[in-house]
């Protein structure tokens, strides 16, 4: 039997993860889903729990790989699948090698070879640097240069609602569409986890000083420009110049949610901010029937168990909201 191929447009991207799944009576498709919505680590924890068996892949692979493997959608498609498992195998035994740079160097020159004999050209894997959440290994192919990073399992102190394999993988996709031209590292591919998986990882632009955006506002990332989403974490290891490299910390900007859900953020954190519980009262009461004061509440929950080291907390302001630290 004569195998018939389609050839595809090499110069756009081909979502990896094709499968649909069942989530509350709706079809969904991952990389289409959190391309369009800003994930979080509930909603993502609820789409695991409901669909066990699911999909984890996300993203595309870069359009330059695309051109390197075939023309044909029918190989590229089983070519991506090898990728996907080369990265998914090198983070699974990477998790086991960190403390052994025998093991590590060789995990490296495996996963070298695997997308040598894929792409059909040299290809070299580099220890970059890491940090408390991951590593990051740099790929050279040809021109091209990609970070991938890999992610350590939870420990003490560590907040899996803003860092991690959760909710760096999607949120990179999010951010990565939706921002501003060289705000972010462009995200192309990963895969997310549910917190303890070992198989995740997430490949992205490799930034360095001959391609990152150029600082235009100093010290101001917070309130800078029109950007859909933002990153909180403004440490110079975070970001090269004036675009982010690090996933974590990132989250919608204040201007594009609801404006009901902007007032009450706004006036629950003026009034922690001054140790106020009379005002945090009085917002409580006023917005009690509002559909976002819950939202609202787990968010300030979430940035004080984030910054749990703080010296000095509002704690009237934070037991008259009644939240539980």
């Amino acid at each position: 039997m004569k195998v018939l191929l389609n050839p595809i447009n090499q110069n756009r991207t081909m979502a990896l993860n094709q499968e649909n799944v069942s989530f509350k009576g709706k079809n969904v498709n991952l990389t289409r889903l959190f391309r369009e919505k800003f994930g979080s680590k509930s909603f993502f924890l609820e789409l695991m729990r409901k669909c066990p068996d699911i999909n984890r892949n996300i993203g595309s692979l870069p359009v330059q790989w695309i051109r390197d493997i075939s023309k044909y959608k029918a190989l590229i498609q089983l070519r991506t699948r090898e990728i996907q498992e080369a990265f998914a195998d090198f983070a699974f035994f990477e998790t086991f090698s960190r403390r052994d740079i025998a093991h590590l160097e060789k995990a490296m020159k495996i996963l070298s070879s695997k997308l040598t004999a894929i792409l059909g050209k040299n290809v070299s894997v580099e220890y970059f640097g890491s940090g408390w959440i991951g590593n990051v290994y740099k790929i050279t192919c040809g021109q091209d240069k990609f970070a991938l990073k890999t992610f350590n399992p939870p420990s003490v102190g560590y907040n899996d609602y803003f860092h991690g394999q959760i909710v760096e993988p999607i949120i990179a996709l999010y951010a990565s569409k939706r921002s501003t031209k060289g705000a972010f590292s462009k995200f192309f591919m990963g895969r997310a986890g549910g917190g303890y998986d070992k198989d995740a990882y997430m490949l992205t632009q490799f930034i360095d000083d001959s391609n990152a955006r150029k600082s235009r506002i100093k010290n101001d990332m917070l309130k800078r420009r029109s950007d859909i989403v933002i990153h909180v974490d403004d440490r110079e290891s975070n970001k090269i110049n004036d675009t982010v490299v690090d996933y974590g910390c990132v989250t919608l900007n204040d201007k594009f949610r609801h404006p009901e859900e902007r007032k009450i953020a706004r006036l629950l954190m003026e009034a922690l901010d001054t140790n106020n519980p009379e005002k945090v009262k009085a917002t409580l009461a006023k917005y009690h029937n509002s559909k976002y004061l819950q939202k609202v509440k787990d968010s300030i929950k979430n940035l004080y168990e984030f910054y749990a080291n703080l010296k000095s907390r509002p704690e009237e302001a934070i037991k008259a909201l009644g939240i539980t630290l």
